[in-house]
């Protein structure tokens, strides 16, 4: 409440005489003097505002609501009724920030009457805060809950030469809406690719930009080897195709200039089937 003390300098007796309804934690309220004269005279004063705007502003000091905190008590009321419990809330009916009391807890906020829609996303809701005296301030709030899911991205731009490795992975949310059957939506399905092009961080990935890493390249000279009894013998070949780990491809055996096929068993390492024969070094 606003009191004539709070806007007489010495209002001796009277000077928890009410004037008005305090304003809301946050805002501020205007007296004009006729206000405060009618108040003066009721406690049976006859002076003692000595201001020659003939109007006294009262602000009440309070703590500003961060809308994050409304967003995330919406997003549990809406999962306690059943609803998704991973939603990006936008509140599109807030005109101006909400306060509470100085001496109050954030805890001290209450959702009430929540409508949701989730084919359309849209929602309505009470927002209910506690003031001082067991009294609530009501607000009604509106807004869309969009349902989102965590996609894997990279942290940085990696490309066609890079492995990805778990370190290079981070987490966004993206709008289920924006999801499709062709987007990698697990980490273990980028650990230990490399990009099909150079690829830019905080996107997320399509399958088709991913490849096993080339550890055999189209015109490189590849070391061949063939198990034979208890030896391991060797040779050099020419890749005639790129390889990724597990791949069967083709080379020119350099000291036959024949054509043969193998698999790709590392960087710059093929294993040769074992009745090919070579003409090699052990």
């Amino acid at each position: 409440m606003v009191t004539l003390g709070d806007v007489l300098l010495d209002a001796g007796a009277a000077q928890n005489h009410v004037i008005a309804a305090a304003p809301q934690p946050g805002k501020s309220m205007t007296l004009s003097r006729f206000d405060i004269d009618r108040a003066m005279a009721n406690a049976g004063l006859s002076e003692g505002l000595d201001d020659s705007r003939g109007y006294v502003t009262i602000s009440r000091r309070g703590k500003k609501v961060p809308p994050e905190i409304l967003e995330a008590r919406i997003m549990d009321k809406i999962a306690q009724n059943g609803g998704p419990d991973r939603l990006k809330i936008r509140l599109t009916g807030l005109r101006s920030p909400l306060y509470i009391a100085p001496q109050a807890d954030l805890g001290d906020i209450e959702i009430e009457n929540l409508s949701h829609d989730e084919r359309s996303g849209r929602f309505t809701a009470t927002i209910a805060i506690a003031q001082e005296n067991g009294v609530w301030n009501r607000t009604t709030l509106s807004g869309l809950a969009e349902p989102v899911r965590l996609v894997p991205v990279l942290v940085r731009a990696l490309s066609d030469d890079d492995i990805i490795s778990r370190s290079d992975i981070d987490w966004i949310e993206l709008p289920e809406r924006r999801i499709n059957r062709t987007m990698i939506l697990e980490s273990a399905d980028l650990i230990g690719l490399s990009p099909t092009r150079t690829v830019r961080a905080g996107t997320p990935l399509r399958m088709s930009e991913v490849q096993k890493p080339v550890l055999v390249e189209k015109g490189a000279f590849v070391t061949m080897q063939v198990r034979h009894g208890g030896l391991m013998l060797s040779a050099t070949g020419k890749a005639m195709q790129d390889g990724a780990l597990g791949d069967f491809i083709r080379l020119i055996n350099t000291s036959t200039n024949r054509t043969i096929e193998a698999q790709v068993a590392g960087l710059g390492v093929v294993n040769v089937l074992s009745h090919v024969t070579l003409s090699a070094n052990q």
